[in-house]
């Protein structure tokens, strides 16, 4: 469904923040956009369900069909495939790297 104020069509991505919001007194699930700090609407499909949860206030990349304005303003996203990333503390250290390549080389 395209949203009235989101006349345009594209694929594309948003990576950002996943976290509830109320619109227009509805519960919903939005990204908050990286880049320019505005939220996204998320449509997804229920076999997404498993990685929304686990997305949810974690960094995540959503891809699908983005509804946007005339000016290219990100209105809502139909989310075909979803990626959380790493929590920071999750990311190997640099000491970590290191070992990876040395023991690699070996």
């Amino acid at each position: 469904m395209t949203p009235a104020n989101a006349p345009y069509k594209s694929f594309g991505s948003v990576e950002g923040v996943l976290k509830f919001e109320s619109i227009q007194d509805e519960p919903a699930l939005v990204i908050q956009d990286l880049l320019t700090n505005k939220t996204v609407k998320c449509r997804f499909l229920p076999h997404h369900f498993t990685k929304t949860v686990d997305g949810l206030w974690e960094r995540v990349l959503v891809y699908g069909l983005i509804h946007s304005t005339e000016t290219g303003e990100k209105i809502s996203i139909d989310v075909e495939e979803v990626e959380v990333f790493l929590k920071e503390g999750d990311l190997p250290t640099t000491e970590e790297m290191i070992g990876i390549l040395t023991n690699h080389d070996h």
